[in-house]
């Protein structure tokens, strides 16, 4: 079975590192030659090296060293902005530990002013963010805010806003996201930073895809892409497009709609394409992992484990955890559709030890949901309903409604700025046509016939399995059901031989006996009185047991006992205790706005019937009352009893009554009921049961 699933795609940011504006290459290499001095000619060769970063990394590298040579004659700032270079360099490679090393040398000199403590601020949480360690990353950019709150540097507000609110958004801590995405949206359109609002506008919409809101994350990415094709910001459009096809493939899931995923296919190839021209690491990473995605979405999972494993490598090379730990997920869930189980447990197993380092919420939701497909299909039931309540919980704590009416409010303050924004707007109108016609264009010349046949079997075949899948998870149903069934009967029927077993044996044979000691009595003399005592005392003995007898097997011969049967047992206790001591006076008091149909299980009848006789015996046997109390009322709707004597009481703290009062506390016990009991000497005692039963009155409709 295929297995139909919104697979977290890989969340595209456009990342921009704060530099002076570059100088003309030519012109700085002019300069070098006309230098007077080493501490001159050492600043222009980290103002050349600067230039060059992130484009050609043997030259960057070269007029680093060039520095280098001249660093000891360079004041500290100088050296600060070199080490600063390096580890940007190192980092472009992910060359983490020569990243690790520089940003240690820039640690003792970051106080040398509000600008090199700014860039390191800047540069560490780069450092954090390529490591997927988002907290610290948070730590870090929130030092260069405050800064630029001070300075009231709009500008970098506006950067490390944007930054701050891009881990958030990773974290899963969408309100707080929200925030500052709203404070980059607002200082962008103020200080017309066309970049800082295209890049909000794209971080924004994938806001909106996490809540499942397409259309309007669609929006905003036309705008992010008008913006970045005017530009001409490579990077951007490579995002803008990665970002396009995650929403198309999105709606195309949802609405059953391969048109739309195939068009999602087109954008991911030619974001693949322009990030490989640039040499735009992240955008081939994310690139190989959604085309990896989408073509298991079109059911070509050979094609999507090739392009799984060759995003996996590449991640984990480049030390980008978030990106590995997606398509490992993406890996996992083709390799499960292949059949290919303990291959694709081993990659989930991975992706979600990933999410767990980095705390990436919705990699540890979508993991889990994967993990539990997987074991419900190698049959372990068990760990698959543990894996996916843990599921359900995460998904829940992410899409409250507080979050989501967060996500409107930025909606409407987003309207707001864009109208602030109306002439741009329309400039860019002319661009976005010219969009929709290519796309329409190319969406012509790739679907042909053969494709919608494709996709119109695809659809047929994922309603024949999702049907079938229903039929059988009800027949599984349908099949506990009557097995529980089964075993009830087979208990009751458990029950009643036990009974009749009971009742035509030992009942019969001790009424035997009583008839037996009767006739032994009768054919005895005077002179043997003693012996005949003894006799009628086992006589009672043997009575006795027999009526307890019949107790036990009144409960066993009912699954539940309704008040009227239990009344009556009592009526029938309160006589035998009348001929068993004639000098007391018993009440039985029983609440008449007790529905007489409500039930007990037999379980708790009968421990609350011996509970009632054990009392009634100790206040005859041992407390010599004159008078003895039974009540059964309610309160609160739970059952209440009582029975309460006037005779002498005892210490509680020091009773001397065998095991009575040990036997009606464990009874209590068993039915979840509390025993309390009250008594002093020469003071009577009550003995109180509150059971934890529901009962209906008898005006309850």
């Amino acid at each position: 079975m295929r297995f139909k699933y919104y697979l977290l795609a890989l969340f595209f940011v456009q990342f921009t590192y704060a530099q002076n504006e570059t100088k003309e290459v030519d012109s700085l290499k002019r300069l070098i030659k006309n230098a007077k001095n080493d501490v001159v000619k050492g600043q222009l060769y980290l103002d050349l090296s600067n230039a060059y970063l992130y484009v050609v990394d043997d030259s960057t590298r070269h007029y680093l060293e060039e520095t280098k040579q001249l660093l000891r004659k360079q004041p500290d700032t100088i050296v600060f902005k070199w080490h600063h270079n390096y580890m940007l360099y190192h980092m472009d490679l992910r060359n983490m530990d020569s990243a690790t090393y520089h940003r240690d040398k820039m640690l003792p000199l970051k106080d040398i002013n509000r600008t090199t403590k700014s860039d390191f601020s800047l540069d560490s949480g780069y450092f954090y963010y390529y490591q997927s360690d988002f907290k610290n990353a948070i730590e870090a950019w929130e030092v260069g805010y405050e800064i630029a709150v001070e300075e009231k540097d709009e500008k970098e507000l506006a950067l490390f806003a944007s930054r701050i609110a891009i881990c958030h958004q990773q974290l899963g801590n969408y309100e707080k996201a929200i925030d500052y995405q709203q404070k980059t949206l607002d200082l962008a359109v103020k200080n017309k930073d066309k970049a800082a609002e295209s890049r909000s506008y794209n971080n924004t919409a994938m806001l909106f895809e996490k809540l499942d809101q397409y259309e309007k994350a669609q929006r905003y990415l036309i705008k992010a892409y008008k913006i970045d094709s005017i530009l001409n910001n490579k990077q951007g459009l490579a995002g803008t497009l990665m970002n396009l096809g995650i929403i198309n493939r999105k709606r195309g899931e949802k609405q059953k709609d391969t048109t739309k995923i195939i068009l999602a296919r087109e954008y991911y190839l030619e974001a693949l394409q322009i990030s490989k021209e640039v040499g735009f690491n992240e955008g081939i990473q994310g690139g190989l992992a959604n085309l990896s995605n989408i073509e298991m979405d079109l059911g070509n999972n050979k094609k999507s484990i090739e392009y799984g494993f060759e995003a996996a490598d590449l991640n984990e090379k480049q030390g980008n955890k978030i990106g590995e730990l997606i398509s490992r997920l993406n890996l996992a869930l083709a390799l499960k559709n292949e059949g290919r189980l303990n291959e694709a447990e081993i990659e989930i197993n991975k992706s979600l030890d990933l999410s767990k380092e980095t705390n990436f919420l919705i990699g540890k939701q979508n993991g889990y949901r994967v993990l539990a497909s997987i074991q419900k299909d190698k049959e372990d039931y068990e760990n698959a309903y543990q894996t996916y309540e843990k599921y359900v919980e995460i998904k829940d704590s992410i899409s409250s409604d507080e979050v989501k009416n967060k996500v409107n409010e930025l909606e409407i303050s987003f309207q707001t700025a864009q109208k602030e924004a109306a002439l741009a707007d329309t400039r860019a109108t002319l661009v976005e046509k010219e969009l929709q016609v290519r796309k329409k264009n190319n969406l012509i010349y790739g679907i042909g016939g053969t494709a919608l046949l494709l996709g119109l079997l695809g659809y047929l075949f994922y309603n024949q399995q999702r049907l079938k899948n229903r039929q059988q998870t009800k027949e599984f149903e349908l099949e506990k059901a009557l097995v529980k069934i089964e075993t009830q009967n087979r208990l009751q029927e458990q029950r009643l031989r036990i009974s009749r077993d009971l009742h035509d044996n030992i009942g019969s044979q001790l009424t035997f006996i009583t008839s037996s000691l009767d006739n032994l009595k009768y054919g005895m003399k005077d002179k043997e009185e003693k012996t005949k005592e003894k006799l009628t005392e086992i006589g009672i003995f043997t009575k006795t047991t027999i009526n307890e007898l019949r107790d036990t097997i009144w409960a066993m011969n009912k699954e539940q006992i309704t008040f009227e049967d239990l009344e009556a047992r009592l009526v029938n206790l309160v006589d035998q205790a009348r001929k068993a001591s004639s000098d007391t006076t018993f009440h039985l008091d029983i609440d008449e706005n007790i529905d007489s149909n409500n039930t007990l299980t037999s379980v708790e009848g009968m421990n609350l019937y011996r509970i009632i006789q054990e009392a009634v015996n100790n206040a005859i046997k041992y407390a010599e009352a004159s008078d003895v109390t039974i009540k059964l009322f309610q309160k609160n709707k739970l059952l209440e009893t009582s029975v309460s004597d006037n005779g002498k009481g005892f210490d509680i703290e020091n009773p001397n009554l065998g095991n009575g009062l040990t036997n009606m506390k464990k009874r209590a016990k068993d039915i979840d009921g509390d025993l309390k009991i009250i008594s002093s000497i020469d003071n009577g005692t009550r003995i109180e049961l509150h059971l934890a039963r529901l009962l209906n009155t008898s005006n309850d409709v």
